[in-house]
Formats: structure tokens, C-alpha cells, sequence
């Protein structure tokens, strides 16, 4: 996939926010991100709407943080990902980052994730908070609107007698190991939609050892002012209401798509694309995973679309300030509606930089 091109600025370190240089850079400022090498293009994709991988998903993969997920699912995994300690990836390469320049010049990083674990990802290193005055997320806390049992009549419930015996096995595995009892994971079969169950659908089994979200990495690594405080594109409730605009037949299709493929080896791809900086293959499996171009339209325009829209006057506000570290969904990035378009259209020059990676052990 085509990547934007730098001009000059070869053989530097990368410049922080602080206008510093920060630790020595392991190859050019501006070294065209697909220069990094990254895995064969793999013929499995990975994810869908709040039952896919999203890189904004996994819904856990969506643009829901992991803590954002529905009542017990949300607790489950939240404890789980507190659980493990922090491992970086080993500093083999840069990490790609964006780097945002406001129309008045100031300089600003933003940075895609994905929002669950992953064994490999490189992370940055600490100093990309350098001289940072902007921590800035998607949004934090869990969602307080009523549960969404409609429609009334409860006919959406029978969603899932259309699952096959084998697919209610795998689904029953995955559930139950990631820490539910066999009667709570068949309870989840009995929502109103399978938005909840396929969050443990998507549960790798076993769960990754010694690693930590990206979420959860740049939180611990931000100055505790801004770690403790970080500001948000939108609130948390308003992202429910989207989820929710997706149709539960969209839900459907994602789940067994899910169900059918290895969450492992989809996230590994992610995964690999990520630490490549290819967004626009990142998004072909992502999109993939939805199970039906239907899906993927739906979940694309209220879960991405309509949402980079709506954090675009937040985001100018921050990005002109300046020295802002801005971290979302990698999902939100390509495209005609993602957010390096839409910040190039308003002014902004977006550039694809490498940072330092973090060595193994952590900051």
C-alpha cells in the first residue's frame, strides 16, 4: 500500500515534542514506513463489528476500550488484562507513528492500537511523551445506559439457533477459557444480540502471557499528570449509542466468522501490518472479518465513519495546542473517511515517521 513520501530529513534522530531529538533513531526521520519489512500478505483477515477484531474492536476489538465491555464481560477481561505485566516487544524496529503538524506548525504524535494484548507488537519507547502537554484516547469508563434488550418481544433472541453444534463448541472453549462458568457462557447465548459472547469468542486461548495491551502501555508510561487524566474524543455513552445502531444481523455474521477462523493467527496479522504501519492492509483484514460486505458497510459507517467526524473539532482544538499524544484505533487512520485524510483536508500535514522502539524488560 502507498505510503505518504517524506521529504528530506534523512539520517536524523526523530525530533519530539519538546523539539529535541529523542533517543537515537534506528534508521531515517522519515524512512517511507513500508521500508520496514513485514510478513507475506496473508489470505485471513480479522474482524467485525463489536464481534470483530477491529483494531478499534475485538471488542473487545472497537473502538471500545477493553474496560468499556458489557457488564460481565467488561469485568472479566478487565481483570484479566490487569493481570499481566508489562513486556514490550523486543527493539528490532521503529514503531510507526504519525507525526501532525497544525496549520500554525505545532507538532503533534498520533499513534494507532489495538486494544487487546498481543504477543510481538512493538511499543514505543518512554520518550515519545517528551515535552507531551496532550494524553488523548478514544474515551474511558463504561458505558451507564440501560441494557439494550430490545426489541421487546424478544424475537432477535433466537439468534443463536441459527449456530451449528460445532460452532456453539467452539464458542462454549474460548468462553470458558477465558475464565466464565459453562452456565454464564451459555447465558450470553440468550442476549438480545451476540455482541457480548463475541467478545469471548475472540479470546485467545491460552491468553498471552507477560504482555499488556498498547492501551495499557502508553498509560503506564505517560507522566503520571497525564496518565491520570487523560482527555477524550468522546464519551463513552454516545459510543454505545453507535454500537448499537449496528444491526444485530451485522452482529451475527461477524460471530461466526469469528468462530470460524483462529482469533490468534487473525490478531497475529493485524499484528504484523501494524508494526509495518500499513493501515490500508490492516483495514482489508479487518474488513474481511465482518463476514459480509453488508457488515463491514454498517459497522464502517457508525463505528468509524461517523465517529472520525464527530472527534474532528476535539482534534483541533488539541492538535493546534500542540504537543499532543494522540492514541486510537489503528482502523481509524485509512481511508477517504479516516482521520489522515480528514486532518489533511483541514490543513494538517500527516506524516509517516518511525519512533524508537522500546528494548525488552520495559521502560
Amino acid at each position: 500500500m502507498a505510503h505518504a513520501e517524506c521529504a528530506g530529513e534523512q539520517n536524523r534522530g526523530l525530533i519530539g515534542l519538546d523539539g529535541k531529538h529523542s533517543a537515537p533513531f534506528i534508521g531515517s526521520l522519515c524512512k517511507p514506513l513500508s521500508s520496514l519489512g513485514r510478513a507475506a500478505p496473508h489470505a485471513v483477515t480479522g474482524c467485525a463489528p463489536h464481534n470483530q477484531l477491529h483494531v478499534d474492536h475485538l471488542l473487545i476489538l472497537n473502538s471500545l476500550r477493553p474496560k468499556s465491555l458489557d457488564r460481565l464481560a467488561r469485568c472479566i477481561v478487565v481483570s484479566i488484562l490487569g493481570a499481566f505485566a508489562t513486556l514490550p516487544a523486543a527493539a528490532t524496529s521503529g514503531v510507526p507513528v504519525l507525526q501532525v503538524t497544525a496549520p500554525n506548525g505545532q507538532q503533534n504524535i498520533l499513534i494507532g492500537t489495538l486494544h487487546v494484548p498481543v504477543n510481538g507488537l512493538h511499543e514505543p519507547d518512554p520518550s515519545i511523551f517528551s515535552g507531551a502537554r496532550h494524553y488523548v484516547i478514544e474515551h474511558e469508563d463504561s458505558p451507564t445506559l440501560p441494557a439494550d434488550d430490545a426489541p421487546a418481544n424478544g424475537a432477535k433472541r433466537n439468534w443463536a439457533k441459527s449456530l451449528t453444534n460445532a460452532e456453539i463448541d467452539i464458542y462454549m472453549q474460548r468462553a470458558t477459557c477465558a475464565g466464565l462458568s459453562e452456565a454464564s457462557a451459555r447465558s450470553w447465548l440468550l442476549a438480545p444480540t451476540p455482541h457480548e459472547a463475541n467478545a469471548f469468542a475472540y479470546m485467545i486461548c491460552p491468553l498471552p502471557r507477560h504482555t499488556t495491551s498498547r492501551d495499557i502501555y502508553l498509560a503506564s508510561i505517560a507522566p503520571p499528570a497525564l496518565a491520570n487524566h487523560p482527555e477524550v474524543l468522546e464519551e463513552a455513552n454516545w459510543v454505545e449509542l453507535q454500537r448499537r445502531m449496528v444491526p444485530a444481523s451485522a452482529d451475527l455474521a461477524g460471530f461466526r466468522w469469528t468462530l470460524a477462523h483462529d482469533p490468534k493467527a487473525v490478531l497475529e496479522q493485524i499484528r504484523d501490518e501494524l508494526n509495518a504501519g500499513d493501515y490500508d492492509a490492516l483495514r482489508g483484514l479487518v474488513l474481511e472479518s465482518f463476514g459480509s460486505a453488508d457488515a463491514a458497510a454498517e459497522y464502517g459507517r457508525y463505528m468509524l465513519d461517523e465517529r472520525n467526524a464527530a472527534w474532528l473539532p476535539r482534534l483541533d482544538q488539541i492538535l493546534n495546542d500542540g504537543h499532543a499524544v494522540v492514541v486510537v484505533g489503528a482502523m481509524h487512520f485509512p481511508g477517504p473517511t479516516g482521520l489522515i485524510a480528514l486532518l489533511r483536508q483541514n490543513g494538517y500535514t500527516v506524516t509517516p515517521v518511525d519512533f524508537p522502539a522500546a528494548s525488552v524488560g520495559g521502560p
